[in-house]
C-alpha cells in the first residue's frame, strides 16, 4: 500500500504544472548561460578566467556580487568575449592589486575594494577557481592592455 502511494505520488510530480512565472526573468541571459567555470589542468591547484570585474554591491552575511565580464588575451590586449555573469563571494575573497591600488602591488580583501568595483569595466583580473568551481583569488591582471 504504501509503495503504492509512493508511486502516485511520484507520478503526480512529473505532471503537475512548473511553478508560477515570477516578475523577474528566471532564465538567465544567453551570455551569462554560456559560461561555465573553468576546471584546473590535471597537476594544477588552480584555473584562471580573465575578467572585468565590476558593479561590486556589499551584501549581508559577509558577501559581495559582482558582475564579471569575460576577457581574452590578445598578445597582451584584454579583449571581451561576449559572455557576462555575476558571482557571489566571500567578502574575505583574497584580492591582489596594483594600479587599482595606486600603482602600489600588494594583498587586500575583496571587503576593502567594493567601493572602487561599483562602476562599469575598468580593472582587469584574473579569478582563480579551484576545482569545485568555487573563486579563491582575484589577481589584478595589470599585464593586460585595457581598451
Amino acid at each position: 500500500m504504501l509503495l503504492a502511494a509512493a508511486v502516485v505520488v511520484g507520478a503526480l510530480s512529473l505532471v503537475r504544472p512548473g511553478p508560477e512565472p515570477t516578475a523577474a526573468d528566471p532564465n538567465p541571459s544567453t551570455s551569462a548561460a554560456l559560461f561555465v567555470p573553468p576546471t584546473p589542468a590535471p597537476g594544477e591547484e588552480y584555473a584562471a578566467e580573465l575578467g572585468y570585474v565590476y558593479g561590486a554591491v556589499a551584501l549581508d552575511g559577509g558577501r559581495v556580487r559582482v558582475t564579471v565580464q569575460q576577457l581574452r588575451d590578445e598578445r597582451g590586449t584584454a579583449v571581451p568575449t561576449g559572455v557576462v555573469h555575476e558571482l557571489t563571494l566571500p567578502a574575505v575573497t583574497p584580492v591582489e592589486v596594483r594600479d587599482l591600488a595606486g600603482g602600489k602591488p600588494g594583498d587586500m580583501l575583496l571587503e576593502d575594494v567594493v567601493d572602487r568595483l561599483r562602476t562599469g569595466p575598468r580593472w582587469a583580473f584574473a579569478l582563480d577557481y579551484d576545482g569545485e568551481g568555487r573563486v579563491q583569488s582575484l589577481r589584478e591582471a595589470h599585464w593586460l592592455t585595457v581598451e
